[in-house]
């Protein structure tokens, strides 16, 4: 059906205008992280300026008004400082090392999380300790049984098989028939519950239980162990480039890994120490084995990486010409292109062609002189 001329004028158009296009794109431009991937960039760079350029630079539309303070304070030009010439000209396959690794310990992170579940499956399948005892009252070599720690509750299980004072026993503490299993109990307790530690007659292990309840991992360092992850790897992209470098986020690429590596460790080794180490191997039940679970060395592995990024970041030195203060008024790619202006690092040695030929200079100089 074609509409007739009078319907036409009042049918809305949907076509958007040139300038509404380009404000579009520009708002599409400065999505933060991924924002400035396909955006028109002044980098030259044939592959990486897709990650490292004006618009994936965080702020960049208020970046060279608060320079003074996050790109020129003497804070920021002396880790820009820090480096050799070695690790700049080699900055492209050490920061997607250190950003593959970021990648690597984001994924440990979210793993090491479950810990962090009260669901007593989720538990099981990655908890952060877990004991392997053998229940010596049991005759016929014993009932075997298992405690998995994470860090919102404890899971205990027991094998009973068709001992019926060992299912009458667990029955009376707590436990309850396992799903789909005939003679297999199970208990789950939050370590909020003021109860959790106080079952059973073991006093010793009673009180190991109640010192691993206090040096729980806090969910809040588990989260910002994982959010930090985020402005580290898009300093790894943005850095790939002399033209995307700053000051800032090399100090910003230091700062965040060594405070969030510092924070974890310290609750990963309080954690270790009450809940794997200190725990006790004779019980009233019998004897039982502690070992660390993937939760635990997921995130241990995930801690370890931000020194790597630490060291690459300390490694490699920002351009020579941004440790300065530009006191005239500059634009962002003014600044930016500095970088590429300055190619040699200073910290650059001789290449051999360049020592070879001031060595053959100096001696047609001499010769010259012993002719005169």
């Amino acid at each position: 059906l074609e509409l007739s001329p009078a319907n036409r004028r009042h049918t809305p158009s949907l076509a958007l205008s040139p300038p509404m296009v380009e404000r579009l794109k520009r708002c599409i431009y400065h999505i933060p992280i991924c924002g400035g991937f396909c955006a028109p960039t002044a980098n030259t760079e044939p592959c990486y300026k897709h990650v490292s350029n004006e618009y994936t630079l965080p702020g960049a539309k208020v970046f060279m008004k608060l320079a003074w303070l996050i790109e020129w304070s003497p804070c920021c030009i002396g880790c820009g400082m820090l480096g050799s010439g070695c690790a700049d000209r080699r900055r492209k396959p050490l920061l997607m090392f250190v950003f593959i690794l970021n990648v690597m310990a984001f994924l440990f992170s979210i793993l090491a999380a479950v810990g962090l579940s009260n669901n007593p499956n989720s538990v099981r399948k990655l908890p952060w300790v877990r004991g392997e005892g053998i229940i010596t009252a049991c005759p016929d070599g014993g009932c075997p049984y298992q405690v998995y720690v994470g860090s919102a509750m404890r899971v205990d299980e027991v094998d009973c098989g068709a001992i019926k004072m060992c299912a009458a026993a667990a029955m009376k503490q707590g436990f309850k028939l396992k799903d789909g299993e005939a003679d297999v109990y199970m208990r789950s307790m939050k370590w909020t519950d003021e109860a959790v530690c106080s079952l059973g007659n073991d006093t010793k292990m009673m009180q190991s239980c109640e010192d691993c309840k206090k040096s729980q991992l806090p969910g809040q360092t588990l989260i910002i162990s994982i959010l930090t992850q985020f402005p580290t790897a898009t300093a790894d992209l943005q850095r790939m480039t002399r033209f995307g470098d700053m000051n800032c986020q090399k100090t910003m690429g230091i700062v965040s890994n060594l405070v969030s590596f510092i924070t974890s460790l310290v609750a990963l080794v309080a954690f270790r120490s009450a809940c794997w180490s200190s725990m006790p191997t004779e019980t009233a039940m019998g004897t039982v084995q502690w070992n660390l679970g993937p939760g635990f060395r997921l995130l241990l592995a995930a801690t370890i990486a931000k020194v790597f990024d630490a060291a690459v970041h300390m490694a490699i030195p920002t351009p020579s010409k941004k440790w300065t203060r530009h006191k005239e008024k500059i634009s962002l790619v003014e600044y930016m292109k500095l970088g590429v202006e300055d190619p040699e690092s200073s910290f650059d040695e001789a290449s051999p062609t360049q020592v070879g030929k001031t060595e053959v200079c100096t001696a047609e100089t001499s010769a010259t002189r012993r002719e005169l």
